[in-house]
């Protein structure tokens, strides 16, 4: 293996594990020593890749909001939807599929609330909430029922959160939605 390839290795090594800690506790535990060691890296890696904390995460988040934003856009759309296939279509935008399970779906709301806190995050998560709404807004318009988006947005992230205090499944979660939309919808 050259050079470049082990590094890169190594780079990718560090940012999943700084990944893999702030989906299990929180940005505040990501050090470069925590991150080396859940990597098996020695610590001089981390320093190496990332001049300090700030960049690893922002590095780490630019990922998962990447990923986030390619698996949006693989997303299948129907020409001419019922409420019911809109219903899923904004589920499956707003709540991704590891995310379908309450604790996860709480652990990955906690973490963007806590990156709007931190200096350098905000622009990202404000860029990705921007390209969420504008996603909706586009297919709503195709649809023909772009005045809805905003008000069908607000639904779908209003049964998240109510969701997330219950003790419902997630199929509750898709009818409650449902239901929610053809009531709104025409």
């Amino acid at each position: 293996m050259s050079a470049p390839d082990k590094a890169m290795s190594t780079r990718d090594k560090i940012l999943r594990a700084a990944e893999e800690i702030l989906i299990a506790q929180s940005f505040s535990a990501i050090t470069h020593r925590s991150v080396a060691n859940m990597a098996g890296v020695p610590l001089g890696s981390t320093t190496y890749h990332f001049k300090d904390k700030a960049e690893l995460i922002n590095e780490v988040m630019r990922n998962i909001l990447k990923a986030e934003i390619e698996r949006r856009s693989r997303i299948n759309v129907v020409e001419a939807p019922n409420h019911e296939q809109v219903g899923d279509y904004l589920i499956e935008l707003f709540v991704p599929t590891d995310f379908q399970n309450r604790h996860s779906l709480a652990v990955l709301y906690e973490r963007l609330l806590e990156a709007r806190n931190i200096e350098g995050l905000q622009s990202m998560i404000a860029q990705d909430q921007s390209h969420l709404v504008e996603t909706v807004k586009r297919q709503f318009s195709i649809w023909g029922i772009e005045p809805f988006a905003g008000a069908a947005m607000a639904v779908v992230e209003g049964r998240a959160v109510q969701w997330l205090n219950q003790e419902s499944d997630f199929e509750q979660l898709k009818l409650s939605i449902r239901d929610d939309l053809s009531l709104l919808l025409p």
